[in-house]
């Protein structure tokens, strides 16, 4: 049986298997999320 990924699962999982996006992410973060907030 397979599990599902769940949204809030995505981005950890990406940065485990490629750490050099970290940085891109919180670029990302920061200009686009006043407050961190799961999004729907």
């Amino acid at each position: 049986m397979k599990k599902e990924i769940s949204k809030s699962e995505v981005i950890k999982l990406l940065l485990q298997v490629c750490p050099s996006y970290q940085t891109r992410w919180e670029e990302y973060v920061q200009d686009n999320y006043e407050i961190m907030v799961e999004q729907p």
